[in-house]
């Protein structure tokens, strides 16, 4: 997934499916609401509000679950240095930034919410079952 985001044109790469679960896993309680806020939204939210929304859910959470969620998905995240010079990672092994103009508010949470979409982890919570009454709930187990 390429985009543009204040002029720097942005990659996402994939996690591996072990780093999917653990990401989906550590910050579940804060995708859940934003599936939510995505499927019954009457228009799609902006990158901004959900990504204002994501800092409100994860507020809460311990350090010990976010921060290794966050490291994951920023590793996953590159940025055109120009110049036809190819792509360079954001961030470094253990998640520090490595541009400075990056704000840690918006860019840096729209940067995640963009990782987390391009690896599907918001959707995977979205329930795409139909509220109607003549569909069966598959039961698990």
């Amino acid at each position: 997934m390429e985009f543009e985001l204040k002029g720097h044109r942005y990659q996402i790469g994939r996690l591996n499916a072990f780093n999917q679960m653990n990401v989906a896993r550590r910050l579940a309680t804060a995708l859940i609401p934003l599936a939510n806020l995505r499927k019954d939204a009457d228009k799609q939210p902006s990158d901004e509000e959900v990504a204002r929304a994501f800092v409100t859910l994860t507020s809460q959470m311990p350090d010990e679950l976010l921060t290794p969620a966050i490291t994951s998905l920023l590793s996953t995240i590159k940025r055109d240095v120009g110049g036809d010079r190819g792509w360079a990672s954001i961030s470094t092994p253990d998640g520090m930034l490595m541009y400075s103009d990056i704000d840690g508010l918006t860019d840096l949470n729209i940067l995640l919410i963009k990782a987390l979409d391009a690896n599907q982890i918001i959707d995977f919570f979205v329930d795409h079952r139909s509220a109607s009454a003549d569909q069966a709930v598959p039961e698990i187990g």
